[in-house]
């Protein structure tokens, strides 16, 4: 297989140019990186057409969590796929430094909230800072602390955040679901994960879900080899379909901060050259929302809200013609006022290098 067909592949399974509903964008790539809340929401929009008052009125209707899951990072995910991801890692354990030298502490609050969480199943930001706080040294940064405890908890499967939680101010939920064995959510993860990136390799597997190698090589082999297989470029990859789905890919497509597409594979040159990979991956640990012309990532784009509306900067590497700008004025004039819930009143165009 070439290049081209496996972008293809790739794209078409991540969702790029697919007509789908929120839950489907939700479960194709099982949850979306949310760092940053209101990135995640944008991402969701962008890939459904779907305006951000309508997707935060189905959040309210449905089981959708907020919650650290792959790679111990901030994810937008069902219910059902949180559990299923925290049920694949129950057997890892968070990083030291997630504790700040703290482990006995960090343990004793842990057990405190979760004891509280048995009679009031759901406790405000607020609360659980005036529950812990009188707790923790005054020598100790009582938020980072409090955040170990909160990370401890999701990774024993204890509980979650509500869908519309950010990072000052959150709501945190007792969970009622089990964990399923490790034995029974590996594989199902992998399974999972092969349809909505595939094809893929367990190296990206492992990079995409924070997995050890060692701990996730058993269950992939025992997957993949009932799946089919290419080589590409010396890699054995493997997928659900050798089908590319009909229709070409669109002319233009935006996606958000922290995309799967960019989250999703240990190697990146399938879809951005090694030259603009660091502009995409910047130093701050931030990850830049492209822009594709047919398949192909030109640059990135910046928003900036004021009370009139959005103005936007297209930062691009490639040159592009007045009809490629028109491409994209349209896919932004489409897609940016749903999901900011803002008039857009300026594109501007900065080539980069």
């Amino acid at each position: 297989m070439d290049q081209q067909k496996l972008k293809q592949l790739r794209l078409r399974h991540l969702g790029f140019g697919v007509t789908q509903d929120s839950k489907r964008a939700l479960t194709r790539t099982i949850g979306i990186q949310a760092q940053q809340a209101r990135e995640a929401d944008l991402n969701l929009s962008l890939r459904t057409h779907t305006p951000i008052e309508t997707l935060h009125n189905w959040y309210d209707q449905q089981p959708v969590v907020r919650s650290w899951a792959q790679r111990w990072t901030h994810q937008l995910l069902t219910l059902s796929d949180w559990q299923l991801v925290i049920s694949a890692r129950q057997t890892e354990t968070l990083p030291k430094t997630y504790l700040l030298g703290h482990e006995t502490l960090v343990a004793e609050l842990a057990t405190l909230i979760q004891n509280q969480l048995v009679t009031k199943p759901r406790l405000t930001k607020t609360e659980v800072v005036a529950l812990l706080t009188p707790l923790i040294p005054t020598d100790v940064k009582s938020n980072n602390l409090i955040y170990a405890v909160l990370q401890t908890l999701v990774a024993r499967g204890r509980l979650y955040f509500d869908a519309r939680s950010t990072t000052q101010n959150y709501v945190v939920i007792a969970n009622q679901l089990p964990l399923l064995p490790v034995e029974t959510a590996l594989p199902v993860l992998i399974q999972r994960y092969i349809e909505g990136f595939g094809p893929v390799s367990l190296a990206d597997f492992c990079k995409w879900s924070g997995i050890r190698i060692t701990q996730a090589r058993p269950a992939w082999q025992q997957v993949t080899a009932k799946l089919p297989h290419m080589m590409v470029a010396g890699q054995n990859l493997s997928m659900t379909t050798t089908t590319v789905p009909n229709g070409e890919l669109p002319a233009c497509q935006l996606a958000a901060r922290f995309d799967a597409c960019f989250t999703g594979y240990a190697d990146k040159n399938w879809l951005i050259t090694p030259e603009h990979q660091k502009t995409i991956w910047t130093k701050n640990g931030l990850i830049m929302a492209p822009i594709l012309l047919h398949g192909v990532v030109i640059g990135y784009w910046q928003h900036q809200q004021s009370r009139k509306g959005v103005t936007v900067t297209v930062k691009h590497w490639q040159p592009l013609t007045q009809q490629d700008k028109h491409l994209i004025e349209d896919q932004l004039v489409k897609d940016l006022p749903n999901a900011v819930s803002k008039p857009l009143i300026q594109v501007s165009f900065e080539s980069i290098s």
